[in-house]
């Protein structure tokens, strides 16, 4: 049994028309960015740094007008990048907060090829905070993140320094095998090509798992875990304030995978902001988005002891 897996891998892996390996290459369009923080009046510093696991990292650290309450490092999810996060960013610094958008592996203008589904990512956020850190070091940092980067904040925020006080998990899935299979049954899957579904059926079938990381590993060289991103061991991990917000017709992370993931954060520290949106909760809910953030913000931030070199005081 063991031969015939790794003589189908073998044949999937070397055809030159690999799905899977299409699948899971970044696209040259999450390159692209049609807007800059001057668009929205914004002060910022463009940023590089480099991740635990020697990539290039961009980013823009977005000033707020005042001394900030606290500093925001926040990304996108898959195929976007950190200039889709300027009008979210535009809302937390009028807020008073600084805010360090960034782009992901593969994303906008860091290095990388094949992102994970969210659990490597965790090193360019780690990197992000230390930037953050070293800006301001007497104030709180709070990750937020979108979809594969809500996913990527959460394991981000395991152990992390302890100047990060809390998470924002905007539409993050709880596995990315179920992620995959709400993709490959649903809208998303109508204009794709033949070689695209079959990567995604591929994708979306937990038994498929191991077969499929063995398949993308033989194509590309990286290791890719389909099973990394599964926060089911993480959540029980945070010690810190994680707020899950979801959109009541999200049909990729749907709010009850919300409520389930709220339930792992042990001593009650998980809270679920509901919006009547789709996946892209803010675009389409941005009112409701702010009214429910900001205050959840507000109260974790002043509530955090404050950070000093290092160390944490009261």
């Amino acid at each position: 049994m063991k031969s015939i897996v790794w003589v189908l891998a073998a044949v999937m892996a070397t055809t030159g028309c690999s799905p899977l390996r299409r699948l899971a290459a970044a696209n040259p369009q999450w390159r692209q960015m049609d807007k800059a923080p001057p668009h929205f009046n914004l002060v910022a510093d463009h940023v590089t740094f480099r991740s635990s696991d020697d990539l290039n990292v961009a980013g823009w650290y977005i000033h707020a007008a005042v001394e900030p309450r606290a500093i925001v490092v926040a990304c996108a999810g898959r195929g976007a990048n950190k200039s889709s996060l300027l009008p979210r960013a535009k809302m937390l610094v009028d807020a008073g907060y600084d805010v360090l958008a960034i782009d992901l592996r593969g994303h906008g203008e860091s290095e990388g090829t094949y992102p994970s589904p969210g659990y490597k990512e965790k090193a360019e956020l780690r990197a992000a905070v230390a930037v953050a850190h070293r800006r301001h070091a007497d104030k709180p940092i709070v990750l937020l993140g979108h979809s594969v980067g809500g996913v990527a904040v959460l394991h981000a925020a395991v152990e992390a320094n302890p100047a990060v006080v809390g998470v924002i998990a905007d539409s993050a899935f709880i596995t990315y095998t179920d992620m995959m299979r709400r993709v490959a049954a649903g809208k998303y899957v109508r204009t794709r090509s033949t070689g695209e579904k079959i990567g995604l059926w591929f994708a979306s079938a937990p038994t498929l798992g191991p077969l499929t990381r063995l398949v993308l590993w033989l194509s590309t060289g990286t290791d890719i875990d389909p099973d990394g991103g599964n926060l089911i061991p993480v959540l029980p991990k945070l010690a810190i304030p994680v707020l899950f917000v979801s959109g009541d017709r999200d049909d990729i992370a749907p709010t009850r995978n919300a409520w389930n993931m709220r339930f792992l954060v042990p001593g009650g520290r998980g809270q679920v902001a509901v919006l009547h949106a789709g996946h892209q909760t803010f675009d389409e809910a941005p009112e409701a988005y702010a009214s429910v953030v900001l205050p959840w913000l507000d109260r974790v931030t002043a509530a955090a002891p404050t950070a000093v070199a290092g160390r944490r005081t009261r």
